[in-house]
């Protein structure tokens, strides 16, 4: 390639010349060149033409390595970023995809939660509406029970329990209807019969209560029948607070277990309110509570007396006032 350039220029300056000389043929034969003139001029082109196509050879190689040592750092940074990028990526599509998995068991597990206690609800609805039934039923025959026993207490005038406790003397209870007529009226039906004669007192405590009329001496015994409980917690008004001197039925858990057994409030003992059915106060007599429960020894924590030592009601008259 070089060396055809090379002929191509040297042809081209030889027309040239010739050319130049090509007017005047005496002046021409007079100038014309000798060959090796011509030769040395040539070659002087040659070289000269030869230097500079090296150098640009040269200098384009150079240009060339440069250029491409600089898009080989570019390349290997912009490869480097795009690695970086590549593994920020992952980590954050790992997060993404942790956080989604914790969130698909959290909803997973809520919407466990969520059905059982649909299924929850669902089998115990029937129960619960049944029991709303039982209850409404049980308030119109509590409210009717409640009117006739009212009734029938009002033709009675003010009604008063005369408790006699051996040894002791006569605790006189004014009895209150209005606050809790059933109550009342089973207290009243149970001492008319005589059902608490000779019965005791067996559990005292002093500073809270003694309480009596168990036929069985223990605190498990009653009568035949159980009546209503005539207090807030089960649903029924009754206003009577127990302090000092109040007369109120005992129970078991059951808000309905009432039945025989009553105690007498010592000091105030307010906590019971709304639990358990108040029907009266102590109007003579507190002092016999007061001496009962000094000379009580009770065997547990619990006001437990042995049977021996029971204080005991040798009768409970009912009489009643204008």
């Amino acid at each position: 390639m070089k060396a055809k350039l090379i002929y191509l220029l040297s042809v081209s300056m030889l027309a040239l010349m010739l050319g130049a000389c090509g007017g005047n043929s005496a002046s021409q034969s007079a100038e014309m060149p000798s060959e090796e003139e011509v030769k040395g001029a040539l070659d002087q082109v040659a070289g000269d033409v030869e230097n500079a196509l090296q150098n640009a050879s040269q200098g384009l190689s150079q240009g060339l390595d440069e250029a491409g040592k600089e898009l080989g750092q570019a390349v290997g940074s912009a490869s480097q970023q795009l690695g970086e990028a590549g593994q920020e990526l992952e980590q954050a599509m790992g997060s993404a995809t942790e956080q989604l998995g914790e969130a698909g068991r959290e909803l997973e597990q809520a919407m466990g939660s969520a059905s059982q206690q649909l299924g929850e609800a669902a089998e115990t609805l029937p129960g619960q509406l049944s029991a709303l039934a039982e209850g409404a039923e049980k308030a119109m025959n509590y409210q009717e029970a409640r009117d006739k026993a009212l009734e029938s207490l009002k033709t009675m005038g003010t009604i008063y329990a005369d408790i006699t406790v051996k040894d002791y003397g006569t605790i006189s209870v004014k009895l209150d209807p209005e606050a809790a007529p059933i109550t009342v009226l089973n207290f009243i039906s149970l001492a008319q019969n005589g059902f608490y004669d000779s019965l005791t007192f067996h559990r005292i405590i002093s500073g809270f209560m003694i309480q009596g009329g168990d036929p069985l001496g223990n605190g498990t015994g009653g009568a035949e029948k159980n009546i209503i409980g005539e207090f807030s917690t089960n649903g029924i008004e009754n206003n009577i607070s127990h302090l000092r001197g109040v007369i109120s039925m005992a129970r078991s858990q059951d808000p309905n277990s009432a039945s025989s057994q009553f105690f007498i409030v010592h000091e105030d003992s307010t906590f019971l309110d709304g639990q358990y059915a108040g029907f009266g106060m102590v109007e003579e007599g507190i002092e016999i509570v007061d001496k009962i429960c000094e000379d009580a020894k009770p065997i547990d924590n619990n006001g437990t007396i042995p049977a021996d030592a029971q204080p005991v009601i040798e009768k409970i008259q009912i009489r009643t006032a204008e």
